[in-house]
């Protein structure tokens, strides 16, 4: 498949760089017009969230995604064998025996 025959994207590299960029940018303006943020309601939500066990939470709600992509990796690439060897796979690939008495 050559580079020509690639469906090109309706929109340009650049302007999605541009929308991201400058939605990164907005993005404080509209999280300052927020009437909650600035109150004592807001700063205590923001102490709960990233109070002191913030790390701790975080790596517990983390920690099954590693051990999921091992077991689907483990099944996508067969690392198991689940009852197969090698010294069967070895004799199947052999023709089988024509000879007839």
């Amino acid at each position: 498949m050559s580079a020509e025959s690639l469906p090109t994207h309706p929109i340009g590299p650049r302007l999605l760089r541009f929308v991201a960029l400058g939605s990164w940018w907005l993005f404080p303006l509209v999280a300052s017009a927020c009437p909650i943020c600035n109150t004592a309601t807001g700063q205590q939500v923001r102490a709960g969230i990233f109070g002191n066990d913030f790390w701790s939470t975080l790596l517990v709600v983390v920690s099954p995604f590693p051990v999921l992509l091992l077991a689907l990796a483990a099944y996508q690439y067969d690392w198991l064998r689940l009852g197969k060897s090698d010294a069967n796979t070895a004799h199947s690939a052999s023709p089988p025996d024509t000879h007839t008495s």
